[in-house]
Formats: C-alpha cells, sequence, structure tokens
C-alpha cells in the first residue's frame, strides 16, 4: 500500500496488482519492482518522476493530484497516472537517464515522450489528450482528397508488410506535427508526403522502404515548409535534420505593417535556399522565440533582422547578420557567408562579475576570474565547480540539485561545492569550457594545472553527483 508523508509519496510493499490498485491522492506509484508488469499491462501511462528534495517537484505535487484524481477514477481513460521516485528506485532513474527534476513522460507501448510545457492542469490533460490519440487514422480511398485538402501537411502509407505498418505508426507517434494516415492493405508499400505551405501543394513519394532510417529521414526533409515558424512545438522539426547545420533566421514582429511583404521575400529566398540552409521566422510576439534573443544579442530596436548561423562550425566566429532583409539582401547574406567572406561574430556570451564580499562564506563558494586559480589551486581542498550560464534552462534545472550538495558539504574540511559563471572563462587562463553546464572535479594536489581536473559525465541528480564525489575522493584518500 501507498500513504503520503508531508508531501512525498512513499510505498508499503511492492509489485503490481491490476485488480486491486492502490493510490494515494490518485496517483499508482511505480517502482523498480512493477515498471516492467506495468508497462506489459497498460498501453499508455503518463509518470511524474520526482525526488524528495526537490523544491519544484513538492510544488507540482498538487497539480499531478488533480490530473491523476481526474484519470484514474474515469473508466474511459485511456491513460493511468503514475509517480516514480527517482532516487528510491535506481533502475528506473539509470535506464532512463533523467537529470532534471521533476520530469514527465508518457509512455505508449514502450516509446517515451517528455512533457516540455509549463506545468499546469490544463496543459498537462492537453498533451495527455493529444498523446491517447491514435497517430495514424485508417482512411479509404475514396476520403484521401478531402482529407489531404483539410490540412496543410498529410503524409499517407500504404504497406503490405505489418512490420512496417508498425515502424510508421510509431515514427508518427514520435515525429507528430502533421496528420497520418493509412490506406487498405495492398500488395506494395510506399508513404507519400503532401504539402501545401506557401499555398505550393507539393506531392512526394517514398517507394523504397526496406531502409527504414533513410525513409524517415526523407519524410522529416519532404514535411518541412520552406520556413518554420518557430515555437515550442515546431523546434523538434527545425533541427531534427542534423546535416543541415546552417539556418537563417528572420526576427521580427508578425503583426507589423510590413510583415506580409517582408515574409514573402523571406519565402522567396528559402525557395531558392532550402536545401543549403533552414529558413525560419522568429516572431517576437512568442514567448519561446524571446528565450532566444539573449543568444542572438537581440533587441526590439533591431527589428527586423536576419541572422545566418553554422552550428557545426568550429569557428567561434559562427554568425553573420544584416539589415538587408529584401530577397536580394538575404541571398546576398548566405552567398557571403558560405564563402567565408561574410563579417561574422560570436554568440553573446554572458559576461564576467564581481567578486561579492561573502563569497566563501556561502554554501557554494562564488567564483570568478579574480579568485578561482587562487582558490581552487591553493592545495588546501578539493573543488568541485559548476561552470553556468544564468540564461541556460538546464543550469536552472540543476541549480536546486547544486545548492543542495552544497548544504551537505558547507561544513566539510577538505571538500567545497562552487560556481562560476562562463563569462569568466576566457580570464581564466588554460581553462577551456565548450558547453553549459560543465562540472569538473579538482583535486587537491591539482597544482595549477587544469588537465589534472575530472569532469563529470554522469547523470546530473544528488545520488549521482554524491557517488562521483566518491569516487573522485576514494582513490585519492582526500575524504
Amino acid at each position: 500500500y501507498q500513504r503520503r508523508v508531508r508531501g512525498e509519496l512513499l510505498l508499503v510493499g511492492s509489485g503490481w496488482s491490476v485488480k486491486a490498485r492502490e493510490t494515494v491522492n490518485g496517483s499508482y506509484v511505480l517502482t523498480d519492482d512493477n515498471i516492467n508488469q506495468v508497462l506489459a499491462e497498460e498501453p499508455r501511462v503518463i509518470i511524474f518522476a520526482y525526488t524528495t528534495w526537490c523544491g519544484h517537484c513538492q510544488a507540482a505535487f498538487p497539480i499531478w493530484t488533480e490530473v491523476a484524481s481526474t484519470l484514474n477514477t474515469d473508466p474511459a481513460s485511456k491513460t493511468k497516472v503514475f509517480s516514480a521516485d527517482i532516487e528510491s528506485n535506481k533502475k528506473i532513474h539509470n535506464e532512463w537517464d533523467t537529470t532534471s527534476f521533476p520530469t514527465i513522460y508518457y509512455v505508449r507501448k514502450g516509446e517515451r515522450k517528455q512533457f516540455s510545457e509549463t506545468r499546469s492542469v490544463d496543459n498537462l490533460l492537453n498533451f495527455i489528450e493529444l498523446n491517447e490519440q491514435d497517430p495514424v487514422l485508417d482512411i479509404g480511398e475514396e476520403d484521401l482528397e478531402d482529407a489531404v485538402a483539410s490540412s496543410d501537411l498529410a503524409i499517407v502509407g500504404e504497406f503490405a508488410d505489418d512490420a512496417i505498418a508498425q515502424w510508421f505508426e510509431s515514427l508518427a507517434w514520435n515525429l507528430g506535427y502533421s496528420s497520418y494516415y493509412r490506406l487498405p492493405y495492398t500488395t506494395t508499400s510506399q508513404i507519400t508526403v503532401y504539402s501545401q505551405y506557401e499555398g505550393m501543394p507539393r506531392r512526394r513519394v517514398i517507394s523504397d522502404l526496406s531502409d527504414t532510417a533513410r525513409a524517415e529521414a526523407l519524410i522529416k526533409q519532404f514535411r518541412r515548409p520552406y520556413v518554420i515558424s518557430f515555437s515550442r512545438e515546431a523546434h523538434r522539426m527545425t533541427f531534427e535534420i542534423k546535416e543541415r547545420s546552417v539556418s537563417v533566421l528572420l526576427f521580427h514582429d508578425r503583426d507589423g505593417e510590413t510583415s506580409a511583404e517582408r515574409l514573402d521575400d523571406f519565402g522567396k529566398a528559402a525557395r531558392a535556399y532550402h536545401e543549403k540552409a533552414t529558413f525560419v521566422e522568429m516572431d517576437m510576439a512568442n514567448s519561446y522565440v524571446k528565450m532566444f534573443t539573449n543568444f542572438f544579442s537581440v533587441k526590439a530596436s533591431d527589428l527586423p533582422i536576419v541572422f545566418v548561423i553554422d552550428t557545426a562550425s568550429k569557428q567561434k566566429d559562427n554568425i553573420a547578420k544584416t539589415k538587408d532583409i529584401s530577397e536580394s539582401g538575404i541571398a546576398q547574406l548566405i552567398e557571403d557567408f558560405r564563402a567565408g567572406t561574410a563579417e561574422t561574430s560570436a554568440p553573446q556570451k554572458e559576461a564576467g562579475d564581481e567578486l561579492p564580499a561573502d563569497w566563501e562564506a556561502r554554501p557554494v563558494v562564488y567564483l570568478t576570474k579574480d579568485n578561482f586559480a587562487t582558490y581552487v589551486f591553493s592545495g588546501e581542498r578539493a573543488v568541485l565547480v559548476m561552470v553556468h550560464r544564468e540564461s541556460c534552462p538546464h543550469c536552472k534545472s540543476l541549480r536546486p540539485i547544486w545548492e543542495e550538495l552544497a548544504e551537505k558539504y558547507k561544513d566539510h574540511p577538505s571538500l567545497k561545492i562552487a560556481e562560476l559563471k562562463s563569462g569568466n572563462v576566457a580570464q581564466i587562463k588554460g581553462l577551456e569550457v565548450t558547453r553549459v553546464p560543465t562540472i569538473l572535479f579538482y583535486p587537491m594536489d591539482a597544482t595549477g594545472k587544469h588537465d589534472a581536473a575530472v569532469e563529470f559525465e554522469g547523470s546530473r541528480t544528488l545520488a549521482g553527483l554524491e557517488e562521483f564525489i566518491v569516487q573522485q575522493t576514494t582513490s585519492r584518500d582526500e575524504l
């Protein structure tokens, strides 16, 4: 049976009984002992992965309780609602590689999809309703024309092989962002992608399905409009073709007086260069778009403006821009960028900061360019450093875990937990960081050598970090 103590879900006993399900505030408990049986017996489940010490998890419990109480008591609901204490269930933790909390997974036929919207009852119920729908609809030849005409994007499959049909259903559920249909059984297998973007109907047929990886790549390519309107929902489609690392981004206000003319010119450039770059409209009215303005140093007074960036480039200066947003101006920027003659700059980086007076008194020791070397290389202590950027979502998710870790070790005489803003890195000789967050362990005997540091590459959880500390310090007898 289960009970809740101080907002925490506790499991007493184990196993999963379909006929006698015990609940706490409406939510079933998922454990290492019952997960295989649950996923085998339940075609659709949604799982709240949490830890008992996580403040964000505690804040989300009332929302989750309402969702669970609504669905688990509804006989018509296709989805069962579970909670999983990740710290107490290492198998789930390790196999699912959950690194931030809470994380919400929807699982269908063994496949997982992660919830990424703001946590609210309405958003969660909408997410569940969307994933409860059959990803592929069966349709007859007589209804095909109307189905295709009613959608900007329709992907239609006809299959002689059940295995290929199952692959198509799995692909449809994972990719989303379009309508998927299946015609009655035929003697041959093929997939047709119908699109009507920018008023230009297109029909592409994929007849060779023997290589499903290649077929998936073609679907991803064919389903994209010439210009993608960026949003949280379209994020995956925008960047899913890894071979296409060059992106052309139009930052503007779609409600502006000249936006139609502007988008028309941007679309013409996209049709000319769509095989070489991904064209993305960044409407500043979209809150998700605004999360990327700091990276490009975009201000309201800069609009409208076009950027070109190559995310695969090894050069630090990999961004070019232009205020000439005519078709010819955008084309010229792309040609110059490809030829290496465009004026380029590096993405905006967080500036360094001043050393606060209480930098060493804090549980998380505050490091900057001014005290990093003297503190880390003093030989008096081992130091675990998190290099972060305030605008980084993953860094923000790690913050409460890092503070909890620091509290546990704040009085330790030979190990300190510290932080360093990424803007300081360039001014610290020998320190190289290519991504954030980066976690580095400096042993006592580092003696001025950055290559003595060991980078943490495990699961960014309290348990994972503590295990890393034990591994690093036990071999050196530093604790």
